[in-house]
């Protein structure tokens, strides 16, 4: 923003044209008040929740390697946490037949709906700036998952794994060389 408010004739420290409204200056809906069973509150991230049965599962946290982010267990009804999973760098997640496939760091995580660890299986991505993708789970028992180097594709190999979502044995693995793809859209 600093480079181009020059250029635009613009004098401010953001690219904000006007500050946040307050508040006081939105009237209040009673009626949604009143109709709003519970409010949650976090001091950290958290991901679009699954709703399952009773629970209400997210994963909430930092996102990075110092801290152990969470999985939790919302009772939907009182808005109360059920049990808390710690998982290092958990990110995004899926349902699964006995409980929540989480990806994280360097891992794909089957957590059960009362807490316990199922399974858990190791998906190098690359170290430090390595990921692992959103898990996606299908109706014949499989889990999809990807991993991944370098965050700007330098030297990279990125992998599409298939997991056996009972078992947490990799069944195949396909590498995409991003080091060796030409750049521009497809010939």
């Amino acid at each position: 923003w600093q480079r181009v408010a020059s250029i635009l004739n613009k004098n401010s420290e953001t690219i904000m044209l006007e500050s946040y409204p307050s508040e006081s200056e939105f009237e209040k809906d009673k009626k949604a008040d009143e109709e709003t069973e519970w409010i949650k509150s976090f001091d950290k991230s958290i991901q679009v929740p699954i709703i399952y049965k009773d629970g209400l599962y997210t994963t909430y946290g930092w996102g990075d390697d110092s801290r152990t982010d969470e999985l939790i267990k919302l009772d939907r009804t009182s808005g109360e946490v059920v049990w808390r999973k710690g998982i290092l760098r958990a990110g995004d997640f899926c349902l699964g037949p006995k409980g929540i496939y989480v990806g994280s760091l360097e891992s794909l995580q089957y957590v059960g709906f009362s807490g316990e660890t199922i399974w858990g299986v190791g998906l190098p991505s690359g170290g430090a700036d390595g990921y692992v993708g959103a898990p996606s789970a299908d109706n014949q028992g499989n889990v999809f998952i990807t991993s991944g180097g370098r965050k700007f594709f330098v030297n990279s190999v990125h992998r599409l794994y298939c997991v056996n979502g009972e078992s947490g044995k990799v069944k195949w693995a396909f590498d995409f060389e991003m080091d060796k793809r030409p750049f521009g859209p497809p010939a």
